[in-house]
């Protein structure tokens, strides 16, 4: 997790640095990613990277956490599915998700790290974000389009509810 001295930062230099994290992890997986175009991205000096955080993995699991913390803001604990039913797949929720899986998850470290918290959540919620994962997958890789992820996220809640 952060340093104290990254804790101390202003609230706009602790944005500007997790917005270019997530910038960064959008476009390089994390397996590939080094610290120095990191620091580069962040207007820090490598040195000065390191006071905040202890390794790559320190501030991809920072990352992680807060984009996941975004990510489960559409839902409280147990209202994933009714949530679904109700709104359907919005233009909001499909973009929170779509940002949150490709810009972070698209990693074998990332998957790990999501399917360790999807595995904490109860039944039917694993089930439909297992799904999900899925759907978004045949998304990046262009096999389906929004409209066609929508229709499959509507289906999949049809079927569960």
């Amino acid at each position: 997790m952060p340093s104290k001295t990254f804790n101390n930062l202003p609230f706009e230099k602790k944005l500007h640095i997790y917005q270019s994290a997530i910038n960064y992890f959008g476009k390089v997986a994390f397996e590939n990613a080094k610290v120095s175009e990191l620091a580069e991205l962040m207007g820090v000096k490598r040195r000065t990277y390191y006071s905040y955080f202890s390794s790559l993995e320190d501030l991809y699991n920072y990352v992680f956490i807060y984009s996941n913390i975004d990510c489960k803001m559409l839902f409280s604990e147990s209202d994933l599915l009714p949530k679904l039913k109700v709104e359907g797949f919005t233009d909001e929720i499909f973009d929170v998700f779509e940002s949150y899986y490709l810009s972070i998850i698209c990693s074998d470290y990332g998957l790990g790290k999501l399917y360790e918290y999807i595995n904490t959540l109860n039944s039917s919620e694993r089930i439909i974000l297992n799904v999900l994962v899925s759907i978004l997958k045949q998304y990046e890789l262009g096999v389906l389009s929004k409209s066609q992820v929508k229709d499959e996220v509507k289906s999949l809640i049809d079927a569960h509810l």
